[in-house]
């Protein structure tokens, strides 16, 4: 009985990341498609399913990278390992927050100097986009 159990965990566990992971790739490819209409951007394109990297009219190279924040009633999100792991390769990160990844409520854009394991909303609100990802104008 406690391995039936304990194979229900692990089964439900393997669901939960490969659901997170499916909305951070969903919400990046969205994200992808706005900011290469965006009128700033000379290229876009999406590397390693979360990153986005584009060259900006300012004849700039920057990269994203694209995390989906669910719309939860705590304070605050904690990043995953694989997350973590990809901000070394980025200049910003592009944060969506809502109920779907396809259709974000609120986008936060934050250096990677300013990003913890632990990122609290209410921190996040510093770094809110006014404007859609099509019309936002990026910069380093």
């Amino acid at each position: 009985m406690l391995r039936k159990i304990q194979f229900f965990l692990f089964i439900f566990f393997l669901f939960f990341v490969s659901v997170s992971a499916e909305e951070n790739e969903q919400f990046a490819s969205m994200a992808c498609r706005f900011v290469s209409a965006n009128r700033f951007t000379l290229n876009c394109e999406l590397q390693e399913n979360r990153i986005i990297a584009f060259k900006t009219t300012d004849d700039q190279m920057l990269r994203m990278l694209c995390l989906w924040i669910p719309q939860i009633k705590d304070d605050e999100y904690e990043l995953d390992d694989k997350s973590i792991s990809l901000l070394s390769k980025v200049d910003h990160v592009l944060v969506g927050y809502g109920q779907v990844p396809g259709n974000p409520l609120f986008y936060y854009c934050l250096p990677v100097r300013k990003v913890v394991s632990k990122m609290k909303m209410r921190v996040l609100g510093k770094y809110k986009i006014p404007l859609a990802l099509c019309d936002y104008h990026f910069k380093k």
